[in-house]
């Protein structure tokens, strides 16, 4: 039986393999972690309010609404610098019906 000789060059080729295998798995954990934490913090620098109750009330189907008349009113009260919504950085809100 013939077994060639093993020079050191593919043991370190092994263990170079493992550290690049390691170092790309912690950069897109941390760059994964890095996303999160950004979006995270966008969330509450965009002037985020808690609304009251009443103001709650403006926003959800009331009896005797239908659905033009809740879109006018949120229409109505989108740039109001009352209401801030999460993500407020929007230029424009374009509603749609889903049939289901």
């Amino acid at each position: 039986m013939y077994l060639p000789k093993c020079n050191g060059q593919t043991k370190k080729n092994s263990n170079n393999r493992f550290i690049k295998i390691l170092l790309i798995i912690i950069l897109v954990l941390c760059l994964t972690g890095l996303w999160y934490f950004a979006d995270y913090k966008d969330y509450f620098l965009a002037d985020y309010k808690d609304l009251t109750t009443e103001q709650e009330k403006i926003f959800k189907w009331q009896d005797g609404d239908d659905e033009e008349f809740l879109k006018e009113r949120y229409r109505q009260h989108f740039t109001d610098p009352t209401y801030f919504f999460p993500r407020q950085k929007v230029s424009e809100v374009k509603m749609i019906k889903i049939f289901l």
